[in-house]
């Protein structure tokens, strides 16, 4: 079996031994039992305190003696530096590894005392199932599909069936329906589960009093299913990292959604809180899987509670990288995540952390071959766009789509089959998606080319 890989915090300080220990044989040997042994002792002492509190349960103790001995260090380093024992490059090399380590240890000890502070809510099952936030459910779920069917009549019989629901789920007896179930290319083949129309009503019910919770516990960096953090707002952030960082690493979770535990999902629900009604109602929307799904595992994709479960689920992994890790050029669009730095070697780095984290706290593992690590000045492939420091592209694939999707909506004004206004709002709403990238020549020639043809 074999080994986990190391923080990249423990790593780093095996890097500064390495480089320490042959340094102070060079003092003179007049301080080489004073000041060379201290300096090596709190060095080696400070490594067994990292390695320490990865294992242990209490860390909050065992980093601030930690930072302790770093402060000590620092001190003995410039004392050693003013006396010309160290040299200018020496001690230069020292106080920045110093610095880095000070920094990850600061994060590490607000992660351990954060994972303290963590607040539980009770009292929220009685609004997620009041008469009011139903009917707002009810207005929700309906936008843009009350010319369907099974829409239709759950709003004829509005005041009937949102009473039924409620009386349901404030007994406990709400059980979900059968899924409907088909097939997209979005670019690539995803299964959809479409709920029942009553059940949607219900996500919309559970997601509108608890969103603004999850949303408290999520990085700015988190995007999909959040209020102005949409495909195009992780494109303009993914360009403003590529100005700054000279590599970017792209990875992807091997089929996420099919993969989040349940048993981990519903212990993560259990922190955050405290009404066994509504810890029950999550539960059932968790455990409601589509046909042929694993036992245990597995989230709809369709289910609007299934984004937000997903965001929170690799919440963990965000923390853990922007607040242990410390790192500055990172964002997530669900399951896909890109890392900027200015070396290689640190991303690889990153990418070892990732991947154990993944495995060691979500059950979860990187989909290899969909991983790659790049100048940023080749691009990046996100979210259907291909981003450069200066200019954003379509990709081939987006461009190839673009253009049918235009074609099909005048194909089918032509045949009749829907109006002007239709055509207007379908096209407006494409041109408008590629129009965050540098497209302007193509929307011109196709609004030429359609004026041409009509």
């Amino acid at each position: 079996m074999s080994q986990p890989e190391e923080p990249i915090i423990l790593t780093r300080r095996l890097q500064f031994l390495q480089w320490l220990l042959p340094a102070t044989e060079k003092f003179p040997k007049r301080v080489r039992f004073t000041f060379a042994d201290r300096i090596d002792n709190l060095a080696l002492d400070l490594a067994e305190d990292l390695i320490e509190a990865r294992y242990s349960r209490d860390k909050q103790a065992i980093l601030r003696r930690a930072n302790l001995r770093l402060e000590k260090l620092r001190i003995l380093l410039r004392l050693c530096h003013r006396l010309r024992y160290l040299p200018h490059a020496g001690y230069e090399h020292a106080s920045r590894s110093i610095n880095e380590v000070g920094r990850m240890l600061g994060g590490l000890d607000q992660g351990a005392a954060g994972e303290r502070r963590v607040k539980r809510h009770a009292g929220l099952f009685a609004q997620v199932v009041s008469f009011e936030n139903l009917l707002r459910a009810v207005g929700r779920a309906a936008r843009g599909k009350r010319d369907r069917p099974s829409v239709a009549r759950f709003e004829f019989h509005l005041e009937r069936e949102l009473l039924t629901l409620q009386a349901e789920l404030a007994a406990g007896t709400y059980r979900p329906g059968a899924f409907f179930t088909f097939e997209v290319r979005d670019p690539k083949r995803r299964s959809i589960c479409a709920a029942p129309f009553r059940d949607r009503v219900v996500h919309h019910a559970v997601c509108g009093v608890l969103e603004p919770i999850f949303e408290r516990r999520l990085i700015f960096d988190t995007y999909a299913c959040r209020p102005r953090k949409g495909t195009h707002a992780a494109i303009a952030r993914a360009q403003h990292f590529a100005r700054r960082s000279r590599y970017f690493l792209k990875c992807d979770v091997h089929k996420f959604f099919a993969s989040v535990d349940h048993a981990l999902l519903r212990a993560l629900l259990v922190r955050m809180f405290k009404d066994k009604p509504l810890l029950d109602l999550l539960g059932r929307i968790i455990a409601h899987n589509p046909p042929g799904a694993e036992p245990g595992r597995g989230l709809p994709i369709g289910n609007l509670t299934s984004q937000h479960f997903a965001n929170l689920y690799l919440g963990a992994l965000d923390h853990h990288l922007k607040e242990r890790e410390r790192l500055k050029g990172y964002l997530r669009y669900m399951d896909d995540l890109l890392l900027f730095a200015d070396d290689k070697a640190g991303l690889h780095l990153l990418h070892a952390t990732i991947r154990r984290f993944l495995h060691e706290h979500l059950r979860l593992r990187l989909k290899e071959e969909g991983t790659r690590l790049a100048p940023v000045s080749e691009g990046i492939p996100f979210l259907g766009f291909r981003i450069y420091p200066g200019v954003i592209r379509l990709s081939r694939r987006t461009l190839r789509r673009f253009h049918s999707q235009v074609r099909e909506h005048e194909r089918r004004f032509v045949a009749g089959e829907i109006d002007l206004a239709a055509l207007t709002d379908s096209v407006a709403s494409l041109y408008a998606h590629v129009s965050h990238a540098d497209t302007l020549p193509l929307r011109r020639r196709m609004v030429l080319d359609f004026a041409i043809e009509g």
